[in-house]
């Protein structure tokens, strides 16, 4: 199987870094360090690229179709679902980079592309290695006739998997973003500037911001839900 090898580029304190080969995503050999506060309808990164300009961190997505227009300084909220299946995992040998979980209906092919699969062995302790563990997603097969899908991660297992183990999987973060909608959503950055629909844009996720206060009930609550 052929290795895909991209590159980073370097220049005046910035530094533009592709993420792993995800089947679908487009402009790899793109390496123009870029305007972090322009937006456009068309792609120019791999979604989930990260520019570091001096001592900020930015990371490229795009804003989900239908949402209103959103000004600066918001907190953006992943679309992507977090998928939580107890003693679903049907297979994985030490060793491997693969393994088959029962995911209990539809899976499109690589619709978990670029996202992450957490592990939870039933047996162990606290101290064994392998036990709890974190992946991410190169590809995914369509499930089977039995709602199996077979995951190839970004490693190998430390230790043999069985249908004891529990993973919980989400796909790709900074594939699509919204302004918060739900409890216990997954912020992934700060917006820089008026974002609409079905653009593509950069949101900041370190160093100095001037963002919006942001306020909440309790925790837990959706970001924003005090006006």
């Amino acid at each position: 199987m052929p290795r895909n090898e991209y590159g980073l580029e370097v220049r005046n304190g910035q530094t533009l870094t592709l993420p792993p080969y995800e089947p679908g995503q487009e402009k790899y050999q793109n390496l123009a360090i870029p305007d972090v506060y322009a937006i456009g309808s068309s792609q120019l990164y791999p979604t989930g690229s990260i520019f570091r300009k001096g001592i900020r961190t930015f990371i490229y997505t795009k804003i989900v179709a239908g949402v209103t227009v959103v000004g600066a300084g918001y907190c953006m909220e992943s679309t992507a679902e977090v998928k939580d299946v107890t003693n679903g995992v049907i297979s994985g040998a030490a060793g491997a980079n693969t393994l088959i979980v029962n995911m209990g209906g539809a899976v499109a092919v690589n619709a978990y592309a670029g996202g992450f699969i957490g592990i939870k062995m039933g047996t162990g302790s606290g101290t064994t290695v392998g036990r709890y563990s974190t992946y991410q997603i190169i590809s995914n097969t369509v499930q089977d006739a039995n709602n199996r899908v077979t995951f190839t991660i970004d490693g190998t297992l430390v230790l043999a998997l069985t249908t004891a183990d529990d993973v919980v999987i989400t796909e790709n973060p900074y594939a699509e973003v919204r302004t918060t909608l739900n409890l216990y959503g997954m912020c992934v950055g700060i917006n820089l500037q008026t974002l609409v629909a079905s653009q593509y844009c950069w949101l900041q996720t370190g160093g100095p911001n001037n963002m919006l206060s942001q306020l909440i009930a309790l925790e837990g609550d959706t970001v924003n839900s005090i006006a």
